[in-house]
């Protein structure tokens, strides 16, 4: 599902950016996706999708805080067993 979702994305995107048909059907295509954007249901899997992001986002930080610790914690124990 989710990788239906982001071809379909990508490509509408390919097709706006690249389209020859001109102005009047870059018009269309906005206005449609306009619509699709403002749907609610669109809306709110925007908001989960960025929830999950965020929360993915915030365990990393902590896991490479912890392993920045870790690695400093082991670093004094090598300085302190060579002095």
């Amino acid at each position: 599902m989710k990788f239906r979702t982001g071809l379909a994305i990508g490509l509408g995107v390919g097709y706006v950016l690249g389209a020859k048909a001109g102005h009047g059907r870059y018009e269309q295509i906005m206005a449609g996706w306009e619509r699709v954007a403002r749907d609610e249901r669109v809306q709110q899997m925007t908001s989960k999708g960025k929830a999950v992001v965020d929360l993915a986002a915030a365990r990393a930080r902590t896991a490479v805080s912890e392993g920045l610790d870790d690695a400093a914690e082991k670093l004094r124990d090598v300085v302190d067993g060579a002095v």
